[in-house]
């Protein structure tokens, strides 16, 4: 077969060879889109894996600390025939004063909670920058007596720009209904050790009766400071406030040094020495096909 009829049958399948080269690109791009899909898919499984939670926490085990340091087993007793509810009510604001104004924003807060007879618990400041860069954040809990919460809070709102507030209010009725019949039924029982004492005549009966009431008063005492924990906590809700400084406008504004405008050239040079060498075979094959088309039309 000549060259000349070659080309004629190329020319006559031309269609053919069109759908070869798509179908090459293609699976060259599905190639990379599986790979993608297959980096996500593990992307999330890693994701799905941190978000799990932790089966030895105290939540999940549903214990939490007490005032003490001690263990307090968690209740789900709702104790719906109580009509007086224990409620505990907490909130957290975040606040952003004017650039230069954190002082005056701080001095406010602890003036309005020195009115309100409450307490600031925790008092953590921080600046970040320099010169006029220069900003400063707090984060502070406060307490301050149920009967004020609502006054505090509003006054507190009006220091500065609010970014967020959120407000919790917890029913503990059934806990603290668990723990009064408990601490009743153990203050029973060291009662009765103490009569069982009184009355007993044997030494080794003696000895072992003091060991028991030596424990029952530490479980006494106990469940007593668990339950006074659970009175301040009624009596004093708990704010969590942060304030924060807006950024000057030139906050980490600074010139480029000469290196980093040096490797900024240099990576701008790899990056386009990079796409040349990538275009280079599309070039190639375009200026083929098209010698291939001049040639066709020369000769057919």
């Amino acid at each position: 077969m000549t060259i000349k009829e070659q080309f004629k049958k190329i020319k006559d399948n031309w269609v053919i060879i069109v759908l070869v080269f798509v179908v090459l690109i293609f699976l060259t791009s599905g190639l990379g889109i599986v790979r993608n899909l297959g980096s996500f898919s593990d992307q999330m499984t890693v994701n799905s894996a941190q978000g799990m939670p932790y089966a030895g926490s105290s939540k999940s085990l549903g214990y939490a600390p007490s005032y003490n340091g001690g263990i307090i087993p968690q209740t789900q007793n709702f104790a719906p025939e109580v009509t007086n509810r224990k409620v505990v009510k907490d909130s957290q604001l975040s606040l952003q004063t004017k650039t230069g104004g954190f002082v005056e924003a701080q001095t406010n807060l602890k003036s309005i909670i020195s009115q309100a007879s409450g307490y600031i618990l925790n008092e953590n400041v921080f600046s970040y920058g320099e010169g006029r860069g220069k900003y400063t954040t707090g984060n502070y809990q406060i307490k301050v007596q149920k009967g004020n919460y609502d006054s505090v809070v509003a006054q507190l709102k009006k220091i500065g720009e609010v970014r967020s507030f959120n407000e919790q209010t917890t029913d503990i009725t059934g806990q603290y209904e668990d723990l009064h019949v408990e601490l009743t039924a153990e203050q029973n029982r060291l009662a009765s050790y103490k009569q069982m004492l009184s009355e007993a005549t044997n030494t080794a009966d003696k000895l072992t009766l003091t060991d028991r009431i030596f424990d029952q008063e530490r479980r006494v005492a106990y469940l007593d400071q668990a339950l006074s924990n659970k009175d301040l906590q009624l009596e004093y809700s708990t704010i969590s406030m942060t304030i924060t400084e807006k950024q000057p406008e030139f906050y980490n504004l600074s010139f480029p040094s000469f290196l980093e405008l040096i490797r900024g050239t240099l990576e701008s040079t790899k990056a386009l020495v990079s796409l040349f060498f990538v275009l280079i075979p599309w070039i190639v094959a375009g200026f083929v096909i098209w010698g291939l088309i001049k040639l066709s039309k020369r000769w057919f």
